[in-house]
């Protein structure tokens, strides 16, 4: 066993002891696989979230208990959703919600069964009484990704394989955890990565190529484990590419995206040899290739349009060093995607940090998502503040969702119950309040309601 996987290993043990939380799941997973137990893990559906699930999968399976994955559309588990997916799963030994949020709402959840079980990434403002969870950033403090604290999991309870490293640096590369090229890696998640690129060394490879969406600091570079976490995560939105190719009908990504990853382990594919040049020789490979190939194609359209959309981004606020840019768009999907790769541009025309908000209307919701390069201002609690105006003003707090990380952001609202212009409107509102709360706050007369208000809208510059 190399010396980076034995300082893994003693990490986690590490962690586990220091962790209340973990411990507590550690033995509840345990005893689950002691008794062959039925476990129902509900994940996200992107990348970090089917990755998740795949580790659960296969590391809970190995132990001996028996897992149900699914992936419903939206962030938080909804009471309908559960009680829909316990009807058809009876009996259920557990409920395991993977990469989906850890706040109170979920304690509303043991009504419907006495196991919730959460492991999650994303900060909160509020944690779950009668839940079972394990969050190391709840308090927005390290960096990492859900499938990595599900391998640390996993490891802890002694089953490890390539394909759970696989899987989980798969997460992390998903979620923007770590840089293969520029070998930034977050302090939580180092161990990992570290063990991770001693074993797997060829998918850290840094080679001459077309930059995918995670290259954002050198864009005539990338590595394999870049091209395929690219290739994977536009395979759990295929569902949105239905109406434009006949091939991808009746697809639903996240389904998709996780039957590729069990292909992985049921065909024992050599991870140490895949040194392919293109990602289309990886595709290749799978019976799903052509309609992953489908999907790639539709995907690299859907990026240069995105792309072009950027040009036309516009600085409306600046609030304390952070300038605030705003674009939108109309069916132009993967614009949140190219926001990241723009950010760092306009980053290097300023002197202070930059934060970018995009507008976009889908066929179905408004996506309003955020980036920032700093942490001036926290993106998550931010969108999480325009959810809850919208949610108050218009009671729709079941139909609309926001939050995230301190970097990242993101807020849902469905078109069939709020239109473009009203979310608009509350986004302009938010706006002035930002704008009122820094120049008091310049002038020294900011009052504590002031405060308080700064510190919902994720503004963590005001009483610094």
């Amino acid at each position: 066993m190399g010396s980076k996987s034995e300082e893994y290993r003693e990490w986690v043990e590490n962690v586990a002891e220091e962790n209340e939380g973990f411990q507590e799941i550690q033995e509840a997973l345990r005893d689950l696989a002691r008794s062959g137990g039925r476990v129902l893990n509900f994940s996200h559906h992107d990348l970090d979230g089917t990755t998740s699930a795949a580790i659960m999968k296969l590391g809970l399976e190995a132990l001996g208990a028996e897992v149900h994955s699914r992936f419903p559309m939206g962030f938080h588990l909804s009471p309908g959703e559960l009680l829909r997916r316990l009807r058809e799963c009876e009996p259920v030994d557990a409920v395991l919600i993977t990469d989906r949020g850890t706040d109170e709402s979920y304690d509303e959840l043991t009504r419907l069964h006495e196991r919730i079980i959460l492991i999650d990434h994303h900060p909160s403002r509020s944690s779950p009484k009668r839940c079972l969870w394990y969050n190391p950033s709840i308090s927005d403090g390290d960096q990492t990704a859900a499938a990595h604290l599900c391998h640390m999991l996993i490891t802890s309870l002694g089953i490890s394989s390539p394909y759970l490293d696989f899987y989980a640096l798969l997460g992390c590369r998903g979620d923007f955890a770590f840089d293969p090229v520029t070998g930034e890696r977050g302090e939580f998640v180092r161990p990992f990565i570290d063990y991770a690129e001693e074993a797997l060394p060829n998918l850290f490879q840094v080679v001459k190529g077309r930059p995918t969406r995670y290259d954002i600091a050198f864009r005539d570079r990338t590595t394999r484990i870049n091209q395929i976490a690219e290739i994977l995560n536009a395979s759990c939105y295929a569902h949105n590419y239905s109406g434009r190719s006949p091939k991808l009908s009746g697809i639903y990504g996240p389904t998709l995206c996780f039957q590729i990853l069990r292909r992985v382990v049921e065909e024992e594919w050599p991870l140490q040899e895949m040194n392919f040049t293109e990602i289309e020789e990886w595709l290749r490979g799978f019976p799903e290739g052509e309609v992953l190939s489908e999907i790639y194609r539709l995907y690299l359209e859907d990026w240069e349009r995105a792309m072009e959309e950027m040009e036309r981004v516009t600085r409306i606020a600046v609030a304390g060093e952070t300038s605030v840019y705003f674009v939108m768009g109309r069916e132009t999907p993967l614009m949140p995607l190219a926001a990241s790769v723009k950010l760092h541009e306009l980053k290097r025309s300023e002197d202070g940090e930059v934060l970018l908000v995009v507008f976009h209307e889908g066929p179905s919701s408004i996506n309003i998502s955020a980036r920032g390069t700093g942490d001036q201002i926290h993106c998550g609690f931010l969108l999480n503040a325009l959810a809850r105006r919208i949610g108050e003003r218009y009671g729709l707090a079941r139909e609309v969702s926001g939050g995230g990380h301190l970097k990242a952001g993101e807020c849902i609202v469905p078109l069939k119950v709020l239109k473009m212009e009203k979310v608009m409107e509350e986004f302009t509102a938010l706006l002035h309040d930002i704008g009122l709360i820094d120049h008091l706050y310049r002038k020294g007369s900011l009052p504590k309601s002031g405060f308080k208000r700064a510190e919902e809208l994720g503004l963590r510059y005001i009483g610094r």
